[in-house]
């Protein structure tokens, strides 16, 4: 496309105390190979050298500012005034855009009608890198799984409505959960931008990361609004319930008054196998690694992808490894969206029969429900959890 041509798109860039990856955000905006875009910066008031950095760039912004703010959401509404793009899109100072990525999203706009366009993610961790395909999702999904399907950050969305969006009742940190289920219950329409490329890439543990407690607050918000929508998730509301509950209580597993609490097992042999290489599988071999009473044989993980892998210097196999060993203690890790598939993989294979299988699921409600929801809304608010 031709200088000044097609779409116009601005992206918004909340920033704070980020000196060490804002040079790397800001270019993926600056040297991308769609010109007709802008790039606005609002620096919630770094006390580190970012705004040292975003000063090398400021003849090549549209605006940008450095002052307090209430966290990304804020500053993207201060933002909006000085946008000038038809369309626009989100990017955190630790996350960045592939080259062609706006090129896409135009192209997108161009072929089709819609609210808001997303994209492919590369999600990157301390561990690995995922790469989250939205060809697949569905608005629907939305409520259930949160931003674990859509974020802000691969997301372009039409200016005035997200107007809109400002002018209602918004918790600063979170609204663009929200602002994507008003969308859905508005009957707006979603387009993936129709590419299997990956058009941004988004590391975990930024600025916006979200406490479930919050997510939880927003859903209920969400159905004050619009309380059509109440019947249509009362079933998803009970196992909602239940995931936030085993959330928010697992963080209590790794806090060092609770460690007399940790895990009410007895370690014959003072070593377990963990099912499930994922993100509670992690947390908890870490915390054993930590412990030095507990030794963590290996991890044990349905995806193959992940066989003959090391996390945390400790081997991922085959569920099928699992055949051959007897007496073991074997932790299922995920949380109760695939715990009841693994404890049937489990006895369908007959290692239960042989082997000590205890639910992580099973240690963490357990724990929720003796220190009670108050202890935990106390040290949620303490920022002793997240």
């Amino acid at each position: 496309m031709g200088k000044e041509s097609g779409v116009k798109i601005t992206i918004v860039m909340a920033v704070y105390n980020m000196e060490n990856t804002v040079e790397r955000a800001m270019l993926s905006v600056l040297n991308q190979t769609y010109e007709n875009r802008e790039l606005i910066v609002m620096d919630g008031g770094s006390t580190d050298e970012t705004v040292e950095v975003i000063k090398k760039y400021a003849g090549k912004l549209k605006y940008w500012v450095s002052a307090p703010d209430k966290g990304p959401s804020d500053a993207i509404s201060k933002a909006l005034s000085h946008a000038e793009g038809e369309l626009i899109g989100f990017l955190g100072a630790d996350d960045w855009y592939e080259p062609y990525a706006l090129e896409l999203v135009a192209k997108a706009y161009e072929n089709t009608e819609a609210d808001l366009y997303y994209g492919n993610v590369a999600v990157h961790s301390s561990n690995e890198v995922l790469i989250k395909d939205l060809s697949t999702f569905c608005p629907d999904k939305l409520y259930r799984d949160g931003t674990q399907w859509l974020g802000a950050v691969c997301a372009f969305t039409k200016k005035e409505l997200l107007q809109w969006n400002y002018t209602k009742k918004n918790n600063v940190l979170h609204t663009d959960y929200l602002y994507f289920l008003r969308l859905y219950a508005e009957n707006k329409k979603f387009v993936h931008i129709g590419s299997d490329r990956v058009i941004t890439n988004f590391s975990i543990g930024g600025r916006t990361t979200r406490g479930v407690w919050e997510t939880k607050k927003l859903r209920e918000q969400f159905k004050s609004e619009y309380p059509q929508m109440t019947d249509m998730y009362l079933e998803c509301d009970e196992f909602l319930e239940k995931e936030c509950a085993f959330e928010i209580a697992r963080h209590y597993l790794y806090i060092e008054n609770y460690k007399q609490d940790k895990l009410e097992i007895d370690f014959e042999s003072g070593s377990c196998i963990l099912f499930g290489a994922g993100y509670h599988g992690i947390q908890l071999a870490k915390e054993l690694i930590a412990s030095g009473s507990i030794k963590v044989e290996y991890f044990v993980d349905n995806d193959k992808n992940k066989w003959g892998q090391y996390i945390e210097g400790i081997e991922v196999r085959s569920p099928e490894s699992l055949l051959d060993r007897e007496g073991k203690c074997v932790i299922v890790t995920p949380g109760p969206k695939y715990e009841t598939q693994i404890m049937e993989q489990l006895h369908h294979a007959g290692v239960d029969q042989k082997n000590q299988i205890i639910s992580y699921v099973n240690i963490a409600l357990k724990l929720y429900g003796r220190l009670g929801e108050q202890t935990l809304r106390n040290a949620y608010d303490r920022g002793i959890i997240a």
